[in-house]
Parts: C-alpha cells; sequence; structure tokens
C-alpha cells in the first residue's frame, strides 16, 4: 500500500497592491514567515504597482494579480469569486478595510472556509454606517486581527464580538533594518547636499491627513529660529497631490523651503534611518507604526 503526503495548506494573502505602506510591508513579512513554516502561499492584488516584492525571500510565493477597473467595478465580485474557487485556498488572510469588504462577500461565496481580516488603523468607522456595516461583516470573517489593544477596544466599542478578535502585532525584518555604518550614512547626506553637522529630522510615511505633516512643518520652522538649524526630510508615497499641495503652501507661507526636501519612495530606508538624528510621526491617528520600530 502506498501512502500519499498531504499537499501543503493553501493561504492567500490578500491585499489592494504592494505598494509601499505599512499594511503592504505586513502582508511581506507574514508571506515570508508562512512560506518558511511551510504552507503554499499566494499573494493576491488587484491595484497595479510593486514595490515591495524584491522583499519576498522565495520563488514559492506567488503574486497573483485580479485588476479591480474601478470602484465601481461591481463586476470584480464575481472574478474574485472565481479566483478563489480555481484556487481554492484553505485561508483567506486580508488587510484593509476595502479588501476586507471583498475577501468575506467573494470568500464566502466561493466556500472558502476560514477568512480573517485584519484593520490596522484606530479610527476606521466614524459613522453610524460604517460601524453598522462592520458588525455586518464581521459574522463572514472567522477572526479579525488588530496590530494595537487600542484598535481592538475601539471595534468592541462598535459592537464587533470580542471572541472575534485577536491582537497580534506588527512584525520587522530584523536582518534588514539594521543600522548601517558612518561611510554610508555620510555618503547618503552628500547625496542631499546636507551638512555633516545638520540636525536632520526624518517624517517617514506616506503623503496623507494623518500622518499630519503640517505640525512637523510648523515644529520645526519654530526650532530652526528659537534653538539651531535644522533640515527636514519627507520619505514616502505621493499618492495625494492635494495633500502635497497643502504642505508646499505651508512651507512656501512660512519662507522656509530651504529646509525641507520631498524625497518620495526610497529603497534604502535603514541607510536613510541612520543618517539622520530624530523620526517624528506626529500623526492624529495610527494603529501600530511600521515605521517607529524600524526607526528603533
Amino acid at each position: 500500500m502506498t501512502s500519499t503526503r498531504p499537499s501543503r495548506s493553501r493561504v492567500t494573502l490578500f491585499v489592494d497592491s504592494l505598494e509601499g505602506g505599512g499594511a503592504q510591508r505586513q502582508i511581506v513579512v507574514l508571506a515570508n514567515v508562512l512560506n518558511r513554516r511551510g504552507y503554499d502561499v499566494a499573494i493576491l492584488t488587484y491595484y497595479p504597482g510593486d514595490q515591495l516584492s524584491r522583499f519576498l525571500d522565495s520563488t514559492q510565493i506567488r503574486l497573483d494579480h485580479l485588476p479591480r477597473r474601478s470602484r465601481y467595478d461591481f463586476a470584480f465580485l464575481g472574478r474574485l469569486v472565481g479566483y478563489f474557487r480555481t484556487t481554492a485556498p484553505d485561508c483567506i488572510i486580508s488587510y484593509l478595510t476595502t479588501t476586507n469588504f471583498w475577501a468575506r462577500i467573494a470568500g464566502r461565496l466561493a466556500g472558502v472556509r476560514n477568512i480573517i481580516t485584519s484593520e490596522r488603523s484606530i479610527s476606521l468607522f466614524p459613522t453610524r454606517a460604517a460601524a453598522l456595516r462592520e458588525r455586518l461583516l464581521a459574522r463572514l470573517s472567522t477572526f479579525i486581527v488588530n496590530n494595537s489593544q487600542v484598535a481592538s477596544r475601539n471595534m468592541a466599542a462598535i459592537g464587533i464580538p470580542p471572541t472575534k478578535l485577536r491582537v497580534i502585532y506588527n512584525g520587522l525584518d530584523l536582518a534588514y533594518f539594521q543600522r548601517q555604518g558612518t561611510g554610508a550614512t555620510a555618503d547618503l547626506r552628500r547625496s542631499l547636499g546636507i551638512p555633516p553637522d545638520e540636525f536632520v529630522v526624518l517624517l517617514p510615511g506616506r503623503l496623507s491627513a494623518e500622518k499630519n505633516h503640517v505640525l512637523l512643518v510648523d515644529a520645526a520652522v519654530r526650532f530652526a529660529r528659537t534653538v539651531a538649524p535644522i533640515t527636514v526630510l519627507f520619505a514616502g508615497n505621493e499618492f495625494y497631490d492635494d495633500v502635497k499641495a497643502s504642505i508646499v503652501a505651508r512651507i512656501s507661507e512660512l519662507g522656509e523651503s530651504s529646509r525641507f526636501r520631498f524625497l518620495g519612495p526610497r529603497s534604502d530606508m535603514p541607510t536613510l534611518y541612520s543618517a539622520v538624528n530624530a523620526v517624528v510621526l506626529p500623526s492624529l491617528w495610527e494603529g501600530f507604526p511600521n515605521v517607529i520600530v524600524e526607526a528603533m
């Protein structure tokens, strides 16, 4: 008699894209860990853009893309159900509110038994309608993962059963986020035209309203005028033109344009962290910001 070796459990990690962002980076970290532990892992996205797949440590991790053509592409649901029926994952793990919506509906229609959704912020359901929608959809989640105790308490406060909630803090690739040597940091400062003795502050994160860049602009200008010279670096994706315009307008209003640099997305964050004197994140709301742990 011959025995058949059981196939590896299949896990689909579902997120909007692999553009740089906290949730997207956590998807990559999770994919690597699950792959090392013997799971058959696929990452599914629906928006184009890929800044993070280079951090995947195995070609065994499959990257699938199922385009969602617009916000009102309702046919996307049918395509997604078909994808899940064809790939037949044992578990779907989704990140972010919109992706969680699609994962729960399509996953259940496709007969997927285990659907784990993840909410990464402490300010997700500002209206009663949004809270009601989450209470209804929560029934379709096997578990809901939060990355902070506050986020978990906030979800319980809107009526999500505590038995559904789990807190799992963000993971970090310690091999990648290592302090860089003085040679590399000096080269980086030189490439940016920053003197070796200049005090430099970094705000890492996409240009978006919750990151509160304007507060740092005001504080940095006050510091420069009353204490010592300072240079501020903004590093991160610039998805929202109106947000950047408001930051630039405030800098221009204060007449301090030379103190601020918009670096855009970077592929050398360990060196950038090592080259600055301070990292500041004046966010209006966050769950568990990756960048604070990366900087530490």
